[in-house]
């Protein structure tokens, strides 16, 4: 649990800013494949019922039982897993394959510095 486990608080309009309230879940990320946006413990909240697909946003999806943050980017029948960090290039997967799945948009993200 992000945090360990100790509740984060947040402002219930600055949260309705950001999306649906009670479809917001926090995790906390393991692995250095989206630095420098996103840093290896970081917290990010992710609200799932955004899962429309918009080119340039940064989505939590479910690959074969993971769970992978990654900026998506639309083609024409495909789509483009990117990651920020040069030693992952970009996956490109069909966009109709239904073994990713959009788990939902990441609204925020939290860099604990000590």
């Amino acid at each position: 649990a992000p945090n360990g486990g100790k509740p984060y608080a947040f402002h219930s309009a600055w949260l309705q800013s950001k999306g649906s309230v009670h479809s917001m879940v926090l995790l906390k990320v393991y692995g250095d494949s989206m630095e420098p946006i996103i840093h290896s413990g970081d917290n990010v909240l992710i609200d799932q019922a955004q899962k429309e697909l918009i080119s340039g946003r940064i989505y939590a999806l479910g690959i074969e039982g993971s769970i992978l943050i990654r900026r998506i980017e639309r083609h024409p029948e495909m789509l483009m897993l990117i990651s920020p960090h040069p030693n992952y290039p970009p996956v490109y997967v069909d966009g109709n394959n239904h073994s990713v799945h959009i788990l939902g948009t990441i609204v925020w993200v939290c860099t604990e510095i000590l």
